[in-house]
């Protein structure tokens, strides 16, 4: 019996401008100034009704007559929907905390989608996708000399780059090109000699 965000943005419930909270936010400021303005009995009716609401997404009718009964404070605290009873303050903040878990969920399955690096040397790791790209671009043989160089360079110098493809696409293509004449091929997977595969 939970309403989900889209209902409870249909009954008029706003999604909260503060995209900065991480945690569900209620006004308790103005939650213990209602408190205040009511007696001990109404004050328990209240929250009683507060916490089914949290449970189920609304407060049914049944419970609404059973527990607020003909008082008209507590009864006033909440607005009657199809789906029963609600407190608008509440709806509010379990309509952040719906949006909040959503992000962060979906931050999860973003991060989770992220592609595998693999070695390609000692100190060299690309996704096999960039690979793939580099061999394309310039030739079996040629992508692979790129990753020696640079593997090499890694190696003795200690540097890290947060992506090594795009070191390679950087400076190492233009250092090979001027050290290596000759050894790239345009071409899709092209090798400059097939006797060169270090992979066969």
């Amino acid at each position: 019996m939970r309403l989900t965000p889209e209902e409870m943005k249909a009954l008029g419930v706003k999604e909260s401008e503060d995209k900065v909270s991480k945690t569900v936010k209620v006004d308790f400021e103005a939650l213990s100034s209602e408190l205040l303005c009511m007696s001990d009995l109404q004050a328990g009716k209240f929250l009683r009704l507060l916490c089914m609401q949290a449970g189920m997404g609304a407060v049914p009718e049944e419970s609404m007559n059973a527990i607020a009964r003909n008082d008209a404070v507590v009864r006033a605290m909440f607005r009657r929907t199809e789906k029963g009873y609600q407190n608008v303050r509440l709806a509010e903040a379990m309509l952040q905390s719906a949006a909040f878990s959503e992000s962060r969920s979906e931050n999860r399955k973003e991060k989770a989608e992220k592609p595998q690096k693999l070695k390609y040397g000692e100190f060299v790791e690309m996704t096999t996708k960039e690979f793939e790209t580099l061999a394309d671009l310039y030739g079996r043989t040629a992508a692979d000399k790129m990753v020696e160089v640079l593997d090499n360079y890694k190696g003795s110098s200690g540097k890290k780059y947060k992506s090594d493809y795009r070191a390679i696409l950087t400076w190492v293509v233009k250092k090979v090109e001027q050290e290596f004449p000759g050894l790239i091929v345009r071409g899709k997977g092209a090798y400059a000699n097939p006797d060169e595969n270090p992979f066969s």
